[in-house]
Order: structure tokens, then C-alpha cells, then sequence
């Protein structure tokens, strides 16, 4: 037990330096020892932090509040092992965290928590087994960046509204604004990328649209034979090398073909400029 037998020193005089000097060590050693002891000591008050040594190996310490002790943790001795006064171990975290790491629940919540708000996730959903972020949940918030989805049911039920749909494939636009309250997007427009068929590009301009567009060019060395006959002034068209366009007729009109070039197979033509890409779906985290 180190517990002071008075702590305080003499307030009237004369005392004797030996008398001061006692007075001051035996308070330094109750400091020093954390006020340890059987029992609370009789100079505690409300805040006191003392450590009962009444039960043989173990140290215990407890918070006086000005009437009641609280224990706040026990040390064994023998085994070095921390209990805390609610009743849970010094490795407790450890052991929560090795839990929580092996619970498929709160795995699968956890993916979804690393998300960024305004981060996308994409996912082929046409493959058994895929996975996409939760419709309804309040821990993560997710939309699916597809329109017509804001019904009763819907995935972007009660989280968007207002959706346009403009133009025709391929240069479709479409947009809706975030109405969920507890969103810091709240209130903004986002595009519906799979609905557009558009892609993210990085850029220093966010949030920049493009089209798609085939870059500027000239196709040199165009001979043209030209002859007249009865029906008008005929023209012929040809290029080196040749791509395969070609006029013949009267002048004013006009056809053209693309063909191979003989080495790269057959040219593949559609409604917009594209590259090679297989189909995903587009998801974004508002909350």
C-alpha cells in the first residue's frame, strides 16, 4: 500500500524541515504508485484515479466519482492479460477485427463502404454470379446509371428524378438529377452513361461531353478521268492506293464505296466511330 496518511502539506507554521520533508515524500510515493492500495484512499475525491491491491495477483484500477468507485480495467499479473470493466479483453479489438474479416455480411457491406461517393463501379451483369452494389440500403447509397429506373420498385426509386432523354442513337443524351436529401450530390445533374452508350475519358476538364468523331484527314494522289457522251459529262474516280471510291456518270451525281485494301479484311461501317469494347453497366455511389 502506498497511500499518503495526509495528502497535503502544512498550510500554518512553524514546521520543522524534517516534518515538510516527510509530508512532501509521502505524497510523491502515493503519486508515484497511482494511490495503490486495498482501499480507496481517505484524501480521494471526485476524479481520483486509484489501484486496489486486495485481491492477490491482479491490479485493479477505479475512477471515484465522489461516491462510487468504477472499475475501468483489471491487470493479471500472472498471465499480463487486460480485462476492461465492461468485460471485454485488451485483445478484444484484435479479435473483433478477425471476426468481423470472416463474417460474409459484413464483408460484403464493407466492399460497398470502400467506395468513394461519385466513384463508378461497372460490372458485366450479363455473367452469372456478378455482383452489383445494393438498391436500398441505407449504409451505402447506389444508382444505376440507366434511365426509366425511378418507378415504384425501380433501382433509382426515391434517388432521382427529372430525367431527359434526347437525341437518337448514337448521339443520345441522357441526364437526371439526384433527389436523395442525405447526398452531398443532392440537387446536381448526372449523366445516364448507360443509357448514352458513352464512356469515361480522363481529362482536365471533368464533366466535358464529346461526341464521337473521326479526326481530320485528306486522301491525296485523286486521279479523275472525265468523258462526255449523250447522256451527260461521265466521271471516274479512283485513288493511289486505292480505297475503292469510285464515280462513274453523269456529273452532279455520286457513289461511294469503301472496300478492302486487300491486306486488313473487310471494313467494318456503323452509325459512330467506336472501339473494340464489350458491353458493362455503369453504377455511382451518391451516399
Amino acid at each position: 500500500m502506498t497511500q499518503a496518511t495526509i495528502f497535503s502539506v502544512p498550510l500554518v507554521g512553524p514546521s520543522s524541515p524534517s516534518e515538510m520533508a516527510l509530508r512532501i515524500d509521502d505524497n510523491l510515493k502515493a503519486i508515484r504508485s497511482a494511490h495503490s492500495g486495498t482501499g480507496r484512499p481517505s484524501y480521494a475525491v471526485a476524479g481520483t484515479t486509484w489501484i486496489s491491491t486486495a485481491e492477490a495477483g491482479k491490479l485493479k484500477w477505479y475512477d471515484f466519482d465522489g461516491t462510487v468507485d468504477h472499475l475501468t480495467k483489471t491487470l493479471d499479473l500472472a498471465t499480463g492479460e487486460i480485462t476492461y470493466g465492461d468485460g471485454t479483453n485488451a485483445d478484444g479489438t484484435a479479435a473483433a477485427i478477425a471476426a468481423a474479416l470472416s463474417d460474409p455480411t459484413y464483408l460484403q457491406a464493407l466492399k460497398w463502404r470502400s467506395k468513394a461517393i461519385g466513384e463508378r463501379y461497372e460490372v458485366d451483369t450479363s455473367k452469372a454470379g456478378a455482383e452489383i452494389p445494393p438498391s436500398n440500403t441505407a449504409d451505402t447509397v447506389w444508382i444505376e446509371l440507366t434511365a426509366g429506373l425511378t418507378g415504384v420498385g425501380g433501382f433509382n426509386n426515391g434517388k432521382l428524378t427529372s430525367e431527359s432523354i434526347s437525341g437518337t442513337v448514337p448521339l443520345v443524351v441522357a441526364t437526371a438529377v439526384v433527389s436523395f436529401g442525405a447526398s452531398p450530390m443532392n440537387g446536381q445533374t448526372i449523366d445516364l452513361l448507360n443509357t448514352e452508350g458513352r464512356i469515361a475519358r480522363p481529362s482536365t476538364s471533368p464533366g466535358t461531353k464529346q461526341n464521337d468523331a473521326f479526326q481530320s484527314h485528306r486522301v491525296n494522289n485523286l486521279i479523275a478521268d472525265i468523258s462526255s457522251s449523250s447522256g451527260g459529262t461521265n466521271i471516274a474516280l479512283s485513288t493511289s492506293p486505292s480505297i475503292g471510291a469510285s464515280q462513274s456518270g453523269p456529273l452532279g451525281t455520286s457513289s461511294m464505296s469503301i472496300t478492302t485494301d486487300g491486306v486488313n479484311g473487310t471494313p467494318r461501317v456503323a452509325n459512330e466511330t467506336r472501339m473494340k469494347n464489350v458491353g458493362i453497366k455503369a453504377y455511382m455511389r451518391i451516399a
